[in-house]
């Protein structure tokens, strides 16, 4: 059974302290409904896979923009972006929005299946964070992609930084604090790792503030009770 919108919405309010609108798509938006500008962006597209999954992506951007009252066309829309982000995994693609004033991005990475090899790990974890990871499952390494992914995501100035510059402070937190540091000030975000469509969902924001992680925490977060413990995903023991 698959996870709900609201289900995803609450977990993720509850984890970051701020309310994030959630759209689902399975099924690919109908070609005759997009505009001429997204006729214009589809056809430049190849392979066919890559095309399906385009346009699976828009059917989640257009619900979620119906669902804030905003023009469903999204020829307009560039990633990243400060209200949304968009993820795709197999056959699922989720859209996610904030309008919270306080947060200066947002940013979300779907993971369905397998993660990446631990030899990779190096590509996207820093010295710090591989020693803490050390002695936890390789399956692990999953989670901790979504994460980097979801922070990459969230920095709408992200072309110069790459995934090691992002630092988790706790890597072995399924919901917490990462700083991203430059010559203009610490960029601080909040992520939260959550069990969801058997994989792991990861959504994260970017404070406006330059200063210390976890100026604004959100609640208790468990990371579980949507579709399945997250440790089972973890452990690959729930693959639906």
């Amino acid at each position: 059974m698959y996870a709900s919108e609201a289900c995803i919405e609450q977990e993720l309010l509850c984890c970051l302290g701020s309310p994030i609108r959630v759209s689902i798509a399975r099924d690919p938006v109908d070609p005759a409904l997009l505009s001429s500008g997204e006729k214009r962006r589809l056809d430049e597209l190849k392979p066919r896979a890559r095309v399906l999954s385009w346009l699976r992506g828009r059917a989640a951007l257009k619900r979620l923009l119906e669902s804030l009252g905003q023009n469903q066309d999204t020829s307009e829309v560039r990633f990243p972006n400060r209200e949304l982000s968009l993820t795709h995994s197999g056959p699922v693609a989720i859209a996610v929005a904030s309008r919270d004033s306080s947060w200066s991005g947002i940013g979300v990475d779907l993971e369905i299946g397998r993660g990446p090899s631990p030899k990779s790990a190096r590509l996207f974890l820093a010295d710090g964070e591989l020693r803490s990871i050390a002695s936890i499952a390789p399956e692990a390494l999953r989670r901790l992609w979504t994460v980097k992914e979801a922070l990459y995501k969230a920095n709408v100035a992200n072309a110069r930084s790459w995934f090691t510059d992002y630092r988790v402070l706790d890597p072995l937190a399924i919901a917490g604090d990462a700083v991203l540091s430059s010559s203009a000030g610490d960029i601080t975000f909040r992520y939260a790792s959550i069990a969801a469509l058997g994989g792991v969902l990861t959504a994260a924001v970017a404070s406006r503030a330059h200063g210390a992680a976890g100026a604004r925490a959100g609640g208790a977060c468990t990371g579980g009770g949507i579709s399945a413990p997250l440790e089972e995903v973890l452990d690959g023991t729930n693959h639906r």
